[in-house]
């Protein structure tokens, strides 16, 4: 499994009505694809120390890759670079990827 593990600061100043309409369409659009089984419904945190944003959704690599290449995915993204301070998005291993990675690592060491 793979994650879309997405930060951000907050909104740029005056943008801050977009950001929030921005927040509503991704959570449906995510959650649409959850409920069609494409991944999970995404997680959101939110750090009370810094006031950064965290978000979540995991899913297979092949799908999520698809699902940020699409058209409308590309659109959100776009959306996020313009309204969001500190905006990133990256692709993640999670779960039995990265078990899978220590397992590499761990067989790549010397032994004594």
């Amino acid at each position: 499994m793979t994650a879309l593990f997405v930060t951000y600061v907050r909104p740029h100043p005056g943008r801050e009505q977009q950001a929030l309409e921005l927040g509503i369409e991704i959570a449906e659009f995510w959650g649409k694809l959850a409920a069609d089984g494409k991944c999970t419904p995404p997680q959101q945190f939110l750090s009370a120390a810094t006031g950064k944003v965290y978000w979540i959704v995991k899913g297979q690599r092949e799908e999520l890759q698809q699902v940020m290449h699409s058209d409308e995915g590309m659109r959100l993204n776009a959306k996020c670079m313009l309204l969001l301070e500190g905006y990133t998005i990256e692709m993640v291993l999670a779960d039995e990827e990265v078990d899978e990675m220590f397992m590499t690592y761990a067989g790549l060491l010397p032994t004594a």
